[in-house]
């Protein structure tokens, strides 16, 4: 399974205390494949800083190196589908050349995507999400 994930997710999941962390625990354990950009990547790092710290970011984003299942995709070129907040069209169009069954989200301007025809774009939410990861798991 092939997913970009907003920033929204990893803020609720990173921690160890989250009822979202199994997420965490999933994408290290390899049991989902996620899809960045360089854009996607440099806002993890920027939002988790100043929602937890420089070393919790700094590590999170030191995992996306390493992990196998990390794929990097760079549109050549943007899309422009999320019309009320064009800074989410990098989720976007990650997914679209990313080639991705879905994308995670709590943002309501994702759902935009329900309107676009084509390309067709998922999008879940994080409890979805949950949901999905725990019954492939059983």
């Amino acid at each position: 399974m092939r997913v970009v994930i907003d920033t929204n997710i990893w803020v609720m999941a990173i921690s160890s205390r989250s009822k979202y962390h199994y997420i965490y625990e999933q994408l290290i354990a390899g049991n989902f494949d996620l899809i960045l950009s360089n854009a996607i990547a440099l806002e993890y790092k920027e939002i988790l800083e100043t929602k937890y710290s420089l070393k919790a970011a700094g590590s999170f984003f030191s995992l996306l190196g390493w992990l196998s299942n990390i794929h990097h995709t760079e549109p050549p070129f943007s899309l422009k589908l999320i019309p009320l907040d064009p800074d989410d069209d990098k989720f976007a169009d990650a997914a679209v050349w990313g080639l991705v069954d879905f994308i995670v989200t709590e943002d309501q301007h994702f759902q935009a995507l329900n309107k676009v025809s084509f390309p067709s774009i998922s999008v879940k939410s994080i409890d979805e999400f949950m949901e999905i990861l725990k019954k492939r798991h059983e």
